[in-house]
């Protein structure tokens, strides 16, 4: 959404394209065009999940993306190709909905790519082959637990256990997640550029890795404007902590999110929560409801007494 709001500020025309959940969820003061439209009596929304559908579940997620949204972008890209005023002549699909590269080829639409996430990210994600090469992983994504590895002199080494596909609670989520990885990675062919929401000075080994010449490093895309810029949260702005922050000294506290999707069992969180405790530094953790999939968040017994400042 960055990009598109610094896309316009040059002077092109953008039409965000939208799923009907992601829609309802944003500020009304979010003026974008959404594309997708609910399907009148289909009872579905354009992501292919109905409406009572955890959209947590991230693998379930990703096989209704794969699955329905592709029929969906191109219906209505036939229809904007009919309507003279908005006929787009440029395509661009974030890196994790790469399958839409496909429906802009059948369209005939110049494509590009954006990486929201680090280059080292993608990097990764895009060394599958390289890894089946080397016997990291196999075709089924299956790992050798544990196994850290070298992708290029330069970059961290990694732990097959953290790669994106296994990061899940259960095997078939992470089954359905490497694939759905594999479909985007062939995608990605379709790609006239890589655009990176980067610089060169932050992952310099890592862009000398990639080596290809289709990389365009853009980042960090930063909002330049505050109400526009709390108008794209899909969350109220919580000014409850703001007295607590203004009480602490300069960068003291530690920060602590995992964003909109991120799931925790209860051993990971409490985890967590303890070590925060043991720091002994002042911290702010945002733990969204649902991070735990349960109702209820269980935190370490008497934890929220002993930090209580």
């Amino acid at each position: 959404m960055e990009l598109a709001y610094s896309m316009a500020s040059q002077g092109f025309i953008i039409t965000f394209i939208n799923t009907d959940r992601l829609q309802s969820c944003t500020s009304p003061l979010l003026h974008h065009h959404t594309i997708f439209n609910q399907q009148p009596g289909s009872g579905r929304d354009t992501d292919g999940m109905q409406p009572e559908d955890d959209r947590n579940d991230i693998a379930k997620l990703c096989y209704a993306l794969m699955t329905f949204m592709p029929l969906h972008l191109l219906e209505h890209i036939n229809i904007m190709n009919i309507q003279e005023s908005d006929k787009p002549t440029c395509f661009i699909a974030d890196k994790g909905m790469a399958w839409a590269l496909d429906v802009a080829k059948k369209t005939g639409l110049r494509s590009t790519a954006f990486t929201p996430a680090s280059a080292n990210t993608f990097t990764s994600i895009r060394s599958v082959p390289y890894l089946i090469e080397r016997g990291i992983i196999n075709e089924r994504s299956a790992k050798k637990p544990g196994q850290v590895f070298i992708l290029s002199p330069g970059i961290p080494p990694m732990n097959v256990d953290n790669l994106a596909w296994n990061c899940f609670l259960d095997s078939e989520s992470n089954k359905i997640m490497f694939q759905y990885i594999v479909n985007n990675n062939k995608a990605m062919k379709h790609a006239e550029f890589v655009v990176f929401n980067s610089f060169v000075e932050a992952e310099k080994a890592v862009f000398e890795s990639l080596n290809f010449s289709k990389m365009l490093y853009i980042g960090p895309l930063l909002a330049k404007h505050s109400s526009i810029y709390l108008s794209r949260c899909f969350w109220a702005e919580d000014k409850t902590c703001k007295s607590w922050l203004d009480e602490q000294f300069d960068n003291s506290v530690i920060y602590v999110a995992f964003g909109s999707l991120a799931i925790l069992d209860e051993r990971q969180l409490q985890e967590l929560a303890l070590g925060l405790e043991l720091i002994g530094r002042p911290f702010l953790w945002v733990i969204r409801p649902d991070i735990t999939g349960k109702d209820a968040i269980p935190l370490p017994k008497g934890f929220s007494d002993r930090i209580d400042d």
